[in-house]
Parts: C-alpha cells; structure tokens; sequence
C-alpha cells in the first residue's frame, strides 16, 4: 500500500467514524424527544386526572 492510499484510507475511516458519530447523536436527540413527548402526555393526564 503507498503512502498516500493509506492516507486516504485513514481519512475515509475518519469520516466514516464522524458520520456514525452524527448518526448517534440523531438517534440521541430523536430518543430525548420520544421522551419529552411522553413526557409531556404523562403530566397532561395528571392534570386531567
């Protein structure tokens, strides 16, 4: 392997490393909605109680 295909296959990882860390950080943000969500609807039925 040259030097600077190894470059490249060390960027590549890199971004592909950066676009699953971006993924989590989706599936985190979309996790803490659903939470809030249900959030919100358990203190909607208190108050409805």
């Amino acid at each position: 392997m040259t030097r600077e295909t190894a470059v490249t296959s060390k960027q590549v990882a890199q971004s592909t490393d950066q676009q699953a860390k971006s993924m989590e950080d989706i599936s985190f943000s979309t996790s803490s909605m659903v939470k809030l969500a249900n959030d919100l609807e358990t203190s909607v039925e208190r108050f409805n109680a």
